[in-house]
């Protein structure tokens, strides 16, 4: 690629790791020829199965919340 500047795509899905159809997409994303023509970020999101009370719910939300808008403003995606 030319010393052209890399679209930034931001991608919200459960972590790599987790066995679920959204992950194996995202994975498949990652190693596909989009990854050499943007740069593509992995935002996690989801519970993932945990069984949480709704006040741990609420704090997780938040938290993703802010940690989003942290991200945001540092990478400053072209599309999310």
């Amino acid at each position: 690629m030319t010393n052209a500047r890399r679209g930034k795509i931001l991608l919200f899905g459960p972590a790599l790791t987790a066995v679920s159809g959204v992950s194996t997409h995202l994975n498949q994303l990652f190693a596909s020829p989009l990854s050499e023509r943007y740069q593509l970020v992995h935002f996690q999101v989801g519970r993932e199965g945990r069984q949480e009370a709704t006040v741990g719910r609420i704090g997780r939300l938040l938290w993703s919340m802010g940690n989003l808008l942290a991200v945001l403003l540092q990478d400053r995606p072209d599309v999310v």
